[in-house]
Formats: structure tokens, C-alpha cells, sequence
């Protein structure tokens, strides 16, 4: 697809040239012709231009759910992602990481439907019914106000985990690293710090040694300019 890409992009740019010589000969032959041909001109140029987004298209649509394209030019601090939706999900944050099955609004109702997904569940609220009935020989209070008590403990412990949860992705999201910044050029580059949640496809980033990577990352230069050991202990399952 790179290959595609850049073989649009210079038959884009060929098309242009060719173009201008063509102008610039009919301009001798009158006014006319200069203005047909500039037309015509103008014309090219945008068919070219729709080609190479048509190319650009393509190469998005081939591209399997799970593989992302980036490109870089020559002057890039930030590479040119397809498909470009990736870096609008989340609300522009895609590397944001959010583990909590609540919220405040949804936790209880949520809470309620996963504990009735038990059969125990579901088999005392088929007594609770019953005894509501005034012929029924139980108390109903004995029956209704215990299972309300274990429903609601149940409840209280979710969203109990639910907040650590929560604690833990933003401790996760808030970690530094450095980010090439947006518009810098490449013979003096600036790197900022920014949060993992900032870290957008495309992006530079700059990993000290000993340091976690902020997210999937491809490798463009080392420290040591031929090798580099990266520690694989949290793929693997280890502690330490």
C-alpha cells in the first residue's frame, strides 16, 4: 500500500508538470487558447488530486480491522494515520484505557440485571413473589427484606470494586511520557511531555531507559544506535 501511495502521489505531481507545458506552449497561440487550456490545466489537476484521494481510500479500505498504516514525510513530526477514525475514538483519546463497568447512573440497574444472571437469584425472587399473596403461610418480611439486604451488599461491593477500577486507570492515564511535538520541525526537534491518555497513532515518543512504554510502539532508533533489550516481564504474566 506505501508503494501504491507514493506512485499516486508522483504520477500527481508528473500530471502537474505536464500540465504547466502545456499551458505555457498555448499561451503563444492566443488568448483563447490560454484560457481553454488553463481550464484545462486547473481541471488536471484536481482530477489528480481526486485520484490520489481515491488511492488513499483504497488502501483504507484494504486494510484488515486490526492493521493501521502511518507515513511519514521528510518534514513530519507526526505521521499521517489510515484509517484517520482510529484517533477519533474515545472522544480523540484512543490510547485512553477505561476498565469500570459502571457509572454512577447505570451502576445500580447494571448491578441488579448481572445479579439476576445467577439461577440462585432468580429462584428467591420466584419465592418473594409468593409470599406477597395473602395466602401465603410465610411472613413476607422475613423473605423480602433479607434477599433486598443481599441484593444491595452485592450492589455496594460492585461498585466498591468499581471505584478502584476507576482509581487505577487513572493512575494508568495520567503517567508522563514525551511526545514529538505537533508542528516541530525535524532538524530541531521539541519534544513536550503529555500523558499516556494524550497519545494519539501517528505520534513520536521518546522512551527513556527503564521507563514503560505508553502504548504499541514500533521501534525507530535505540540509544545504543544498533541494539536494545526491552523487558517483556508484564506480556509475560511475571511481577518482576
Amino acid at each position: 500500500p506505501t508503494s501504491l501511495l507514493k506512485r499516486g502521489l508522483s504520477n500527481f505531481s508528473v500530471g502537474s508538470a505536464g500540465s504547466k507545458k502545456s499551458a505555457k506552449s498555448s499561451h503563444s497561440g492566443g488568448s483563447g487558447a490560454t484560457s481553454a487550456k488553463g481550464a484545462g490545466n486547473a481541471s488536471s489537476r484536481w482530477s489528480k488530486l481526486l485520484d490520489v484521494k481515491a488511492l488513499v481510500q483504497n488502501v483504507t479500505d484494504s486494510l484488515p480491522d486490526d492493521e493501521r498504516m502511518v507515513s511519514f514525510g521528510e518534514e513530519s513530526s507526526q505521521g499521517l494515520t489510515m484509517p484517520a477514525s482510529i484517533n477519533e475514538k474515545n472522544g480523540g483519546r484512543p490510547n485512553r484505557i477505561r476498565t469500570t463497568k459502571f457509572t454512577y447512573l447505570t451502576w445500580l440497574p447494571k448491578s441488579l440485571a448481572f445479579q439476576f444472571m445467577r439461577v440462585a437469584n432468580i429462584y428467591f425472587l420466584f419465592i418473594a413473589c409468593l409470599v406477597i399473596w395473602p395466602w401465603s403461610p410465610k411472613n413476607w418480611k422475613s423473605k423480602i427484606f433479607p434477599f433486598m439486604m443481599v441484593l444491595m451488599w452485592t450492589a455496594l461491593k460492585d461498585l466498591y470494586e468499581d471505584m478502584r477500577r476507576r482509581r487505577d486507570d487513572d493512575a494508568e492515564n495520567s503517567q508522563k511520557c514525551y511526545r514529538l511535538k505537533h508542528g516541530a520541525s525535524s532538524q530541531e526537534p521539541d519534544f513536550e511531555e503529555v500523558t499516556w491518555a494524550d497519545v494519539v497513532c501517528g505520534d513520536i515518543v521518546y522512551t527513556k531507559e527503564d521507563e514503560a512504554f505508553p502504548t504499541d510502539l514500533l521501534l525507530l532508533h535505540p540509544a545504543g544506535d544498533t541494539e536494545a533489550f526491552i523487558s517483556t516481564v508484564m506480556l509475560d504474566g511475571e511481577t518482576s
